[in-house]
Order: C-alpha cells, then structure tokens, then sequence
C-alpha cells in the first residue's frame, strides 16, 4: 500500500496563520487611521540634540498617560495617541522641566512639537508657549481637519455632518447637479462615488459609493478630510477620503441635546 504522510504544514494551520495575520495588520492599519501621532526634535538652548529625554504627554480628559524618550538624534515619537487635548512634559538630567500645557492631538495627522530645554534642576518646571508646526512636513498628505467646535457651530442642513467636505479646497457642492451617492460633493472633479468614508477606521463607505452610515454630529468628535496625495493603506477611492472619529468618555459628566424644529414658519416672507 502507498504511504501517505501527513503534510508538515496542514492547509488548517497555514489558512489560520494568513488570517491571523491580515486581522494583525488590518487592525494595525486602523489604530493609525482613527488615532494621531505626537513627534518632535528635543534641543538645549545651543540648538544640540538631547538624546535619552523622557517624554510624557497626557490625555487631559481622562488623565491617562503615555511615554517615551528621546533618540540619538534628539527625536521622540508617540504613536496611535486617541484624539483630544494632550498636556507635554520633557525631561532629562542637567536641564529643567519643560512642560506645555494644551497641545491638540487629531486624528490621522502628525502633529509636530519641537521644544528647546532650558540648563538647571531637572526639579525646576517651565511652561513653555510652543504649539503644533503649521506647516505638515512629515508627510505629503494635503489634509483639512474639521474639528468639534466647527461641528457643533456651523450650521447643518438637515444635520448631515458630510456637508463639512465643503470647507476644504477643490470641493465643490454637487447637489441638484450630480445624483451619484457621495453625500454631494465633488472633490478635485472626481465623482461623487469616488468620495470614501471612514468611522473609527472601520469603513462607511457603499460598493456603489456614499454612505453606509450617517453619524449624528452629536456623536461625532472630528474628521478629516485627505484630498491628494493619500498613502496607500486608503486605498480604493480616488476623491477625498473623511476620515472621522466618534467622542469617547472623559472624567467629568457632560452630554448634549437638540431640539429638530424646521417648518414654513420661520422661512422668509415672499
């Protein structure tokens, strides 16, 4: 009779690697969409690097906190950061504490804070006035934020927060002209159903195009909108592509309500 061995990598365990690892970058893929990253060049006042500085930025609404230090060439890097206000703290022997107060983490952008360390007890603590860089030289991403306060004050007809795509440069209202799903808008002159959406890095975009979800603005803590030159974990759209990120809890009760009145008697008279 023939001898039949049994293969030294079942088909079993082989499927359950590959899938294994497709949810692992899937899902590694997505904490960097949904979530911002926080980096920066530490210096002393001569504008030499401090490698070996201790890092720790603070999520100011729910107190947590996360670290890291500075590398050989000054730089440090924190990654998959939840959106929100972060305070910064830098320290490292033979220099004071530097320490920023509200810095601004949003989502899917590198948000880019250089500080310079001032000579003295590492026991001695400054505020530093120092904000996010203006201009994103960390990727060449060209991106719009659309953030909380312009959600909550901006107004919204029929309470569609995909109305916000409007504000970025190269989009255009489409409604009445184009009836592709897309939400309306046509973005550097592709098609509606070209536009691609995304909550919490998951995605809320149809096969035919548009959306398969639309948030309730009080829902939603901000978005942002990549226009040109987007990185390939996007993929499969050629518009713009919204990426949006819903509230999480914080350490103090808060919430919302609306009042949805709309009728002919506040329209303006003939």
């Amino acid at each position: 009779m023939p001898n039949f061995e049994k293969p030294a990598f079942p088909f079993g365990w082989r499927f359950g690697l590959v899938v294994a690892v497709f949810l692992a970058l899937t899902l590694s893929a997505a904490a960097q969409v949904q979530h911002g990253v926080l980096t920066g060049t530490v210096t002393d006042q001569t504008g030499a690097v401090v490698p070996g500085a201790e890092v720790k930025a603070t999520h100011i609404d729910v107190a947590k906190v996360y670290t890291t230090t500075t590398g050989p060439a000054g730089v440090y890097r924190l990654s998959e950061l939840p959106v929100g206000r972060y305070k910064v703290e830098i320290s490292a022997e033979g220099f004071r504490t530097a320490v920023v107060a509200d810095i601004p983490v949003n989502v899917g952008a590198i948000n880019r804070v250089d500080l310079q360390l001032e000579v003295g007890a590492r026991a001695e603590v400054i505020t530093v006035e120092a904000g996010v860089a203006m201009i994103q030289t960390e990727t060449g991403q060209l991106a719009e934020q659309v953030v909380g306060r312009q959600i909550q004050d901006l107004p919204l007809n029929g309470r569609n927060v995909y109305d916000l795509i409007q504000l970025a440069p190269g989009a255009a209202n489409a409604a009445g002209v184009s009836f592709e799903n897309g939400e309306g808008t046509v973005v550097n002159g592709m098609r509606p159903n070209f536009n691609g959406f995304l909550i919490n890095g998951l995605t809320n975009r149809q096969l035919s195009g548009g959306t398969s979800t639309l948030p309730n603005p009080d829902l939603v803590q901000e978005f942002q909108m990549l226009t040109l030159n987007t990185s390939a974990q996007y993929g499969n759209v050629a518009g713009s592509i919204n990426n949006l990120v819903t509230k999480s809890g914080t350490n103090e009760f808060h919430g919302s309500a609306y009042w949805f009145f709309r009728n002919d008697k506040l329209d303006a008279n003939e």
